[in-house]
């Protein structure tokens, strides 16, 4: 059982209006239970907890995603290669193709949002449901690196071309069923994408810099 909400409120030296408005908030998000006449105690069954990422667009935010891809995106694309359908592969190839035709057109908007599509379709091939689940919930994250590494391989020539011809490497790994190849590819793709944008961004320090 807890202590008071006067014996709280000492405790952490807040009033007992904060510390009842805290335990307000406890209590809906299931993590205490009231008992009239009894008292506070923390929840027997305490409900799944929420994974909450702050949505830091910062340079260090950027790397901590990518970061986080590397593993992700690997593991992704091998199951992928082992289990997907022809329909995933139409999915990932249409994305692809469409990626190729911004090139001509330098609808930069658009290269992302398919960027995005590619990924999420071999993240859904693997026929995970708890990588569906996650790619959803990372997916903001996501658009962001990728928003970021877009824009910087267009501001280099070649750039571009490079995460292309990764794209495609990966995507012939899958279709051709080479789990080990599409890991492979996979994790290259993110560390590339690494460095490219750690290039970007030593660049536009030094450019802050000497203005």
């Amino acid at each position: 059982m807890l202590p008071s909400v006067q014996a709280l409120s000492e405790t952490w030296g807040v009033s007992r209006t904060v510390m009842r408005e805290a335990l307000s908030r406890l209590s809906t998000e299931g993590l205490i239970t009231s008992r009239q006449g009894v008292g506070v105690f923390v929840a027997a069954d305490l409900p799944p907890q929420r994974l909450v990422f702050a949505n830091d667009p910062s340079n260090a935010g950027l790397i901590s995603i990518l970061e986080i891809r590397l593993g992700l995106e690997a593991e992704a694309a091998g199951l992928a290669a082992l289990r997907r359908t022809p329909q995933d592969i139409a999915d990932m190839e249409s994305a692809l193709r469409t990626m190729e035709a911004c090139f001509d057109d330098g609808d930069i908007e658009k290269s992302i949002a398919a960027d995005l599509a590619f990924h999420r379709a071999i993240w859904l091939a693997a026929r995970n449901p708890h990588f569906g689940q996650l790619f959803e919930f990372l997916s903001q994250f996501l658009l962001n690196n990728i928003s970021a590494s877009r824009r910087s391989s267009a501001s280099v020539e070649g750039r571009a071309m490079d995460a292309q011809n990764e794209h495609s490497t990966i995507f012939s790994a899958i279709r051709l069923g080479d789990s080990a190849a599409a890991r492979a590819a996979a994790r290259q793709h993110v560390v590339n994408t690494t460095r490219r944008l750690d290039f970007q961004l030593a660049l536009e320090a030094a450019t802050d810099f000497s203005a």
